[in-house]
């Protein structure tokens, strides 16, 4: 089945039996499409696909697709809205704007994931985007800080001690990092920022030094301090 989006056809794919859940997958899809065209400047293909794939209830990116697990079309029906916005995220931070997954992982997957906010923002107001901010991000980050295991943003996928560490690190307390610096430099300030970024790196495989000097670009004191907190990876001890 298929919908259009800013002059983008977005077709979702389907196993026989699924076929409300590809409806559901198609709409979200198509949703994501307009609201990050919006807040990061414009989807630059007129193709975009998402379908099922045998990867339980997780996601994968890819250049104008996105694969979603199957289970997500049947007994976890209620992930399937939230993994499809965050993997449709991916087509901006990841595709547009890309970096080394491995090495620095946070450089995609930290704003897919609060992307997902602007999203919930957009289609349902900022209750249930605070909702969201609790629950998904700062619930986790809050139990891996009382086992002391919180740690800085920026590290290669083998710094992190197991899955959930680095899920909990990466994406929930990644995205809790954006979300503090839009509310320091203020909603327009931000989309601006992230609009500049996407234009300057478009079609660039960057490093953390080039998000930063973006960073930079805002004359605030205070987000150099932010990043120095939440993301900056710890120094090396010197034996």
């Amino acid at each position: 089945m298929t919908d259009e989006a800013y002059g983008t056809r977005v077709t979702s794919y389907y196993l026989p039996g699924a076929e409300a859940a590809a409806q559901a997958a198609l709409k979200y899809t198509v949703q994501a499409l307009r609201i990050y065209s919006d807040h990061f400047g414009e989807y630059p293909f007129t193709d975009m696909r998402v379908a099922p794939a045998p990867i339980s209830f997780r996601g994968m990116e890819y250049p104008q697709a996105i694969l979603l697990g199957v289970e997500t079309y049947t007994r976890f029906r209620d992930k399937l809205e939230m993994l499809a916005v965050h993997e449709m995220a991916h087509q901006w931070w990841y595709q547009i704007v890309h970096n080394d997954p491995v090495a620095e992982p946070w450089l995609d997957e930290a704003l897919a994931e609060f992307s997902m906010r602007l999203y919930i923002e957009s289609t349902r107001g900022e209750d249930d985007a605070q909702r969201l901010v609790v629950q998904r991000w700062q619930t986790p980050l809050n139990g891996l800080k009382a086992k002391q295991q919180d740690t800085a943003v920026d590290q290669p996928v083998p710094a992190f001690l197991n899955g959930t560490q680095y899920e909990t690190i990466v994406y929930a307390k990644g995205a809790l990092f954006y979300d503090t610096v839009r509310d320091t430099i203020g909603v327009r300030r931000f989309d601006r920022f992230l609009q500049n970024y996407a234009r300057k790196y478009r079609w660039q495989i960057i490093t953390s030094q080039q998000w930063l000097d973006a960073l930079r670009d805002l004359p605030d004191p205070a987000l150099m301090t932010l990043f120095e907190e939440w993301i900056q990876p710890p120094t090396p001890k010197v034996r």
